[in-house]
């Protein structure tokens, strides 16, 4: 892979990942947390998202520059369920190739399940 090749890979429970993944929310958080951060809350959320199985990290060579979390849900009106984007941040500098690559990760996961993807971004 090149210095500057771009991977996407399903995050786990592995230290590394959470890790990565509760540093990239602390960065979230403070580009556009409109309350404050609460550490508990954000590390049972985490983990309940990766519990889930639709949290993708965007890597350059072993840097985690992104990451985008869906979460699976009905819409208020019907019991069909879509996925959600809760998450969806890359560091500034990455922005771009890096993002768009997430959001084809999130596209294949909603075709792989049939399922409509929605994401938005604050940041």
């Amino acid at each position: 892979m090149s210095n500057r090749e771009i991977s996407v890979e399903p995050a786990t429970h592995s230290p590394e990942h959470i890790t990565d993944v509760m540093a990239l929310l602390i960065m979230l958080h403070g580009e556009c947390g409109y309350a404050p951060l609460d550490a508990e809350l954000v590390s049972k959320g985490c983990l309940a998202a990766i519990d889930e199985g639709h949290v993708f990290m965007a890597r350059i060579n072993d840097q985690a520059v992104g990451i985008l979390a869906l979460h699976e849900t009905s819409f208020w009106y019907s019991s069909v369920t879509c996925l959600w984007g809760i998450w969806f941040y890359v560091l500034p500098e990455f922005r771009g190739l890096a993002g768009l690559k997430l959001l084809a990760a999130a596209r294949d996961r909603g075709q792989a399940l049939n399922k409509l993807v929605f994401v938005s971004s604050t940041n």
